[in-house]
């Protein structure tokens, strides 16, 4: 305004975009785009926009009225409900990393795999300092290539990609130790060896600093047995890929210090991620729904002969971010493995069996480039399948029933809070279909219409 500037009528070529024929064409194309993203059935607001302007685009006044009569349907409809509550979810969660000023500048991650190096290099892009370590500075090399790939992407200006470069520092003898705020162990999943760490680390740490591990599985009493202080170990659990999963697991158990888990809770909202306070059990929340899920559907794969990609259609299409056989790709075989095996007993003896030899191959899934999919590009490589032939809402049935009942489990089992925060923890920590406001909120609401 203080400029003067005036406004430009739209071009000749955007005049005919609101003549009758054109918006015909277009509105075909957009809606194909949209479909990509979005399911009509899942969220149809914008597929209702594109409808109005379809039919009503050449006349102002008349879209204004059907703007107002289909917002008017749409704010009151299920998936517009189930996304506010979403939304306070989300605040909720939020809520809990700002129970505490505690300021975090300075960490140190232990384990340079692609957990360990990408919860460093996500810490950095939050602008701490972080020391890096492994055994030697070869393992650390492909997490600092990694996070350079990330700065790239995200920061898009060389001079705040190498200054986030200059705050990632391999650390291969450990001296960062002794200055971090927070130590993340993240190294492999083997009860033995965490335990020696951090018995060699409790002497070295500073006087107030969080002391974490990343085990995704492991109960803290195993681990935190070795040390004088017990009390001072906590679980801050990430998600794969670090930089995409926006809930860490907070994991505490009867002998967590309070003060330590809300120093936890704080350091993942430093970071820009939602803490889940979840009690340390097998699994703990996310796994310990994930897991019956997975070999549920490697069940049906097995005893059934139902494809791969009929099974990760028939979640995608109740609602799923993905299916649950992409999901065990890309969570990675030898992980899903370790987690079956621990959680499901002889129950899911078959299964993990499966797991097993698709490990001993080589094949562990999205970061070896082939497990149940061939990858190629970052994208599972699907076979042509027409899955007409097979029923999938009932497949879908049995897919989620594991789920559920895993998500009523542990609530029952004082896992987390309550119920909400249990539909925060599964949406924000699994993908649960946002637009079904949260698993044990979807059972509330069909069990209220049957």
């Amino acid at each position: 305004i203080k400029q003067g500037r005036k406004s430009r009528q739209p071009g000749q070529l955007k005049r005919l975009q609101n003549f009758g024929p054109a918006r015909t064409v277009m509105a075909r194309m957009m809606r194909k785009q949209v479909a990509a993203r979005a399911n009509p059935k899942h969220y149809p607001a914008p597929f209702e926009l594109i409808d109005a302007w379809e039919k009503y685009g050449d006349d102002p006044q008349r879209m204004m009225v059907e703007e107002s009569e289909r917002v008017g349907k749409l704010i009151t409809g299920e998936t517009s409900k189930n996304l506010r509550r979403v939304f306070f979810l989300m605040e909720r969660l939020k809520s809990i990393g700002k129970q505490t000023s505690t300021k975090f500048r300075r960490a140190h991650v232990i384990g340079a795999g692609v957990m360990g190096g990408d919860i460093a290099a996500w810490c950095v892009l939050q602008g701490m300092e972080v020391t890096l370590q492994d055994r030697e500075l070869k393992y650390i090399e492909p997490a600092l290539k990694r996070a350079r790939s990330l700065f790239q992407k995200k920061l898009r200006n060389r001079s705040k990609v190498s200054a986030a470069l200059s705050r990632l520092m391999p650390d291969v003898e450990g001296k960062g130790v002794s200055k971090a705020d927070v130590i993340i162990e993240a190294i492999f999943e083997d009860v033995d060896v965490k335990r020696e760490l951090f018995a060699s680390l409790e002497p070295r740490i500073k006087e107030g600093a969080l002391l974490a591990t990343n085990t995704s599985a492991i109960p803290l009493a195993e681990i935190s047995s070795v040390l004088k202080k017990p009390e001072r170990l906590i679980g801050i659990h990430f998600f794969n890929p670090v930089a995409k999963m926006p809930l860490v697991e907070v994991v505490y158990d009867e002998k967590s210090d309070a003060g330590q888990v809300a120093k936890g809770a704080a350091f993942c909202g430093a970071i820009n991620r939602f803490p889940l306070p979840v009690k340390s059990s097998p699994g703990f929340l996310v796994n310990r729904v994930l897991s019956p899920y997975m070999a549920k559907a490697m069940s049906m794969h097995l005893e059934r002969g139902i494809p791969i990609e009929v099974l990760d259609k028939a979640a995608t299409s109740f609602g799923m971010p993905m299916g649950p056989v992409e999901l065990a790709d890309t969570v990675g075989l030898d992980v899903c493995m370790k987690v079956v095996s621990l959680l499901g007993g002889e129950s899911s003896k078959k299964e993990a069996s499966l797991l097993q030899e698709k490990v001993h191959a080589g094949e562990l899934g999205k970061k070896s480039g082939k497990g149940f999919y061939t990858w190629e590009k970052g994208k599972p490589k699907r076979g042509d399948m027409e899955t007409g032939q097979y029923a999938l809402e009932e497949i879908t049935e049995s897919l989620m029933q594991p789920y559920f009942e895993a998500c009523e489990s542990a609530l029952a089992d004082g896992i987390v809070e309550d119920a909400d925060v249990l539909d925060a923890g599964m949406i924000f920590g699994t993908g649960f279909a946002p637009f079904r406001g949260g698993p044990l909120h979807y059972l509330e609401q069909r069990g209220a219409k049957q």
